[in-house]
Protein backbone atom coordinates (compact mmCIF):
# COMPACT_ATOMS: atom_id res chain seq x y z
CA UNK A 1 0.00 0.00 0.00
CA UNK A 2 1.32 3.45 -0.94
CA UNK A 3 1.08 5.97 1.89
CA UNK A 4 2.65 8.85 -0.08
CA UNK A 5 0.38 11.78 -0.95
CA UNK A 6 -0.20 12.24 -4.69
CA UNK A 7 2.04 15.30 -4.97
CA UNK A 8 4.92 13.98 -2.88
CA UNK A 9 8.19 12.54 -4.09
CA UNK A 10 10.24 9.65 -2.78
CA UNK A 11 13.94 10.18 -3.34
CA UNK A 12 16.57 7.50 -3.06
CA UNK A 13 20.26 8.18 -2.48
CA UNK A 14 21.59 10.87 -4.76
CA UNK A 15 24.98 12.26 -5.63
CA UNK A 16 27.24 9.83 -7.44
CA UNK A 17 25.32 6.72 -6.43
CA UNK A 18 23.24 6.58 -9.61
CA UNK A 19 20.15 5.52 -7.67
CA UNK A 20 16.93 6.77 -9.17
CA UNK A 21 14.81 9.59 -7.88
CA UNK A 22 11.20 8.43 -8.12
CA UNK A 23 8.70 11.20 -8.57
CA UNK A 24 4.92 11.02 -8.49
CA UNK A 25 4.68 14.64 -9.60
CA UNK A 26 3.99 16.07 -13.05
CA UNK A 27 6.47 13.79 -14.88
CA UNK A 28 5.56 10.47 -13.26
CA UNK A 29 6.25 7.69 -14.34
CA UNK A 30 9.36 9.16 -16.00
CA UNK A 31 12.22 8.76 -13.53
CA UNK A 32 15.54 10.53 -13.09
CA UNK A 33 18.87 8.77 -12.62
CA UNK A 34 21.91 10.81 -11.61
CA UNK A 35 24.98 9.81 -13.60
CA UNK A 36 27.99 11.06 -11.69
CA UNK A 37 26.93 14.68 -11.18
CA UNK A 38 23.87 16.85 -10.74
CA UNK A 39 24.27 18.09 -14.32
CA UNK A 40 24.52 14.66 -15.95
CA UNK A 41 21.14 12.98 -15.61
CA UNK A 42 19.16 10.28 -17.36
CA UNK A 43 15.39 10.22 -17.89
CA UNK A 44 13.95 6.69 -17.87
CA UNK A 45 10.47 5.37 -18.72
CA UNK A 46 9.07 2.22 -20.36
CA UNK A 47 12.52 0.95 -21.33
CA UNK A 48 13.59 4.25 -22.93
CA UNK A 49 16.55 6.22 -21.57
CA UNK A 50 17.61 9.75 -22.54
CA UNK A 51 20.75 11.44 -21.19
CA UNK A 52 21.03 15.16 -20.56
CA UNK A 53 23.92 17.32 -19.46
CA UNK A 54 22.17 20.33 -17.95
CA UNK A 55 18.96 21.05 -16.09
CA UNK A 56 17.09 22.64 -19.03
CA UNK A 57 17.88 19.72 -21.35
CA UNK A 58 16.79 17.28 -18.67
CA UNK A 59 13.47 19.08 -18.16
CA UNK A 60 12.93 18.96 -21.95
CA UNK A 61 13.58 15.20 -21.92
CA UNK A 62 11.16 14.70 -19.02
CA UNK A 63 8.42 16.71 -20.76
CA UNK A 64 8.89 14.96 -24.10
CA UNK A 65 8.84 11.51 -22.48
CA UNK A 66 5.73 12.38 -20.47
CA UNK A 67 4.05 13.65 -23.66
CA UNK A 68 5.03 10.39 -25.39
CA UNK A 69 3.24 8.45 -22.65
CA UNK A 70 -0.01 10.37 -23.26
CA UNK A 71 0.23 9.90 -27.03
CA UNK A 72 1.01 6.18 -26.65
CA UNK A 73 -1.93 5.73 -24.27
CA UNK A 74 -4.23 7.37 -26.84
CA UNK A 75 -2.82 5.18 -29.64
CA UNK A 76 -3.54 2.05 -27.61
CA UNK A 77 -7.04 3.22 -26.68
CA UNK A 78 -7.79 3.80 -30.38
CA UNK A 79 -6.14 0.49 -31.32
CA UNK A 80 -8.47 -1.41 -29.00
CA UNK A 81 -11.39 0.05 -30.98
CA UNK A 82 -9.72 -0.77 -34.30
CA UNK A 83 -9.53 2.95 -35.05
CA UNK A 84 -6.84 5.60 -35.28
CA UNK A 85 -5.64 8.60 -33.33
CA UNK A 86 -3.98 11.91 -34.25
CA UNK A 87 -2.07 14.09 -31.79
CA UNK A 88 -1.74 17.51 -33.45
CA UNK A 89 1.03 20.08 -33.16
CA UNK A 90 0.92 23.63 -34.49
CA UNK A 91 -2.79 24.40 -34.26
CA UNK A 92 -4.99 25.60 -31.41
CA UNK A 93 -7.73 23.10 -32.23
CA UNK A 94 -7.67 19.77 -34.04
CA UNK A 95 -8.68 20.25 -37.68
CA UNK A 96 -12.32 19.38 -38.47
CA UNK A 97 -11.87 19.26 -42.25
CA UNK A 98 -9.05 18.67 -44.72
CA UNK A 99 -6.80 15.64 -45.08
CA UNK A 100 -4.06 13.88 -43.14
CA UNK A 101 -1.18 12.47 -45.16
CA UNK A 102 1.89 10.56 -43.99
CA UNK A 103 5.43 11.10 -45.21
CA UNK A 104 7.81 8.45 -46.51
CA UNK A 105 10.40 7.39 -43.96
CA UNK A 106 8.39 8.47 -40.92
CA UNK A 107 6.19 5.40 -40.60
CA UNK A 108 6.54 2.48 -38.20
CA UNK A 109 4.56 -0.75 -38.38
CA UNK A 110 3.65 -2.96 -35.42
CA UNK A 111 1.52 -6.06 -34.91
CA UNK A 112 -1.88 -4.62 -33.97
CA UNK A 113 -2.62 -7.52 -31.59
CA UNK A 114 0.76 -7.69 -29.80
CA UNK A 115 1.59 -6.54 -26.29
CA UNK A 116 4.08 -3.96 -27.53
CA UNK A 117 3.49 -0.80 -25.49
CA UNK A 118 7.19 -0.21 -24.80
CA UNK A 119 8.12 -0.52 -28.49
CA UNK A 120 5.38 1.91 -29.57
CA UNK A 121 6.34 4.29 -26.75
CA UNK A 122 10.00 4.25 -27.85
CA UNK A 123 8.88 4.97 -31.42
CA UNK A 124 6.75 7.92 -30.30
CA UNK A 125 9.69 9.35 -28.32
CA UNK A 126 11.85 9.11 -31.46
CA UNK A 127 9.16 10.81 -33.55
CA UNK A 128 8.90 13.66 -31.03
CA UNK A 129 12.68 14.07 -31.12
CA UNK A 130 12.60 14.04 -34.94
CA UNK A 131 9.97 16.81 -34.96
CA UNK A 132 12.00 18.92 -32.51
CA UNK A 133 15.11 18.33 -34.66
CA UNK A 134 13.15 19.62 -37.67
CA UNK A 135 12.39 22.83 -35.78
CA UNK A 136 8.82 22.01 -34.74
CA UNK A 137 7.93 23.75 -31.49
CA UNK A 138 5.78 21.13 -29.74
CA UNK A 139 4.10 23.88 -27.70
CA UNK A 140 3.34 26.26 -30.57
CA UNK A 141 -0.25 26.96 -31.57
CA UNK A 142 0.76 27.93 -35.08
CA UNK A 143 2.64 26.16 -37.86
CA UNK A 144 2.29 26.91 -41.57
CA UNK A 145 1.32 23.27 -41.99
CA UNK A 146 0.19 21.54 -38.78
CA UNK A 147 1.61 18.06 -38.22
CA UNK A 148 0.54 15.13 -36.09
CA UNK A 149 1.77 11.84 -34.76
CA UNK A 150 -0.98 9.58 -35.96
CA UNK A 151 -1.93 5.94 -35.82
CA UNK A 152 -4.33 3.66 -37.65
CA UNK A 153 -5.03 -0.05 -37.87
CA UNK A 154 -4.99 -1.75 -41.29
CA UNK A 155 -4.84 -5.47 -42.15
CA UNK A 156 -3.82 -6.50 -38.62
CA UNK A 157 -1.05 -3.93 -38.43
CA UNK A 158 -0.73 -0.79 -36.31
CA UNK A 159 0.78 2.08 -38.29
CA UNK A 160 2.32 5.01 -36.41
CA UNK A 161 3.58 7.93 -38.46
CA UNK A 162 4.25 11.62 -38.70
CA UNK A 163 1.61 13.15 -40.92
CA UNK A 164 0.91 16.62 -42.28
CA UNK A 165 -2.32 18.49 -42.76
CA UNK A 166 -3.44 19.28 -46.32
CA UNK A 167 -6.56 21.42 -46.85
CA UNK A 168 -7.16 20.34 -50.47
CA UNK A 169 -7.99 16.80 -51.66
CA UNK A 170 -5.90 16.86 -54.86
CA UNK A 171 -2.82 18.18 -53.05
CA UNK A 172 -3.24 15.55 -50.33
CA UNK A 173 -3.63 12.74 -52.87
CA UNK A 174 -0.59 13.90 -54.83
CA UNK A 175 1.51 14.07 -51.64
CA UNK A 176 0.29 10.63 -50.58
CA UNK A 177 1.23 9.08 -53.94
CA UNK A 178 4.62 10.80 -53.97
CA UNK A 179 5.30 9.37 -50.48
CA UNK A 180 4.11 5.81 -51.23
CA UNK A 181 1.22 6.02 -48.77
CA UNK A 182 -1.53 3.40 -48.67
CA UNK A 183 -4.21 6.05 -48.20
CA UNK A 184 -4.99 9.60 -47.10
CA UNK A 185 -7.47 10.38 -44.32
CA UNK A 186 -10.47 12.65 -44.85
CA UNK A 187 -11.02 14.33 -41.46
CA UNK A 188 -14.59 15.55 -42.04
CA UNK A 189 -15.85 12.33 -43.64
CA UNK A 190 -13.95 10.09 -41.20
CA UNK A 191 -12.71 7.76 -43.94
CA UNK A 192 -9.66 7.05 -46.02
CA UNK A 193 -9.06 7.26 -49.75
CA UNK A 194 -6.56 4.89 -51.37
CA UNK A 195 -3.58 6.56 -53.04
Amino acid sequence: MNNHPANAAHTGHTGNSGIQNHSVGEFFPVRTVLIGSADHRRAVAFGVERDSFNAADHTDNLRRMKLAEGITDAIFAARSDGSGHSHWFGCKHDPVSGYVVGSAGNESIFDAAARNYNAVYADVVEKLEFLVGCGVDLCSDYLVRPVCIGSWVHDGKLYVDISAYHPEFEDALEWGRANDQIAIWDIAAGKDYPC
